[in-house]
């Protein structure tokens, strides 16, 4: 029957480098979801604008149409 090896507990150090990697990849994270939400509100800001020149926006002069 094979034993399994219960893996030994990492010192402090180890942990302490382990939490500073995530920190940063978390802050990478959340940098790259700002950047997204950013994009993702001037995209919907964009297409909320009316148009440059609305259709119908100027009477039609007497006789036209």
């Amino acid at each position: 029957m094979k034993t399994e090896t219960i893996p030994s507990r990492p010192d402090r150090q180890t942990l302490e480098k382990r939490r500073a990697e995530l920190q940063r990849n978390l802050a990478r994270v959340n940098q790259a979801l700002a950047a997204c939400s950013e994009e993702t509100a001037q995209a919907r800001h964009i297409r909320r604008e009316p148009p440059s020149v609305p259709a119908f926006d100027h009477p039609l002069p007497v006789g036209a149409g």
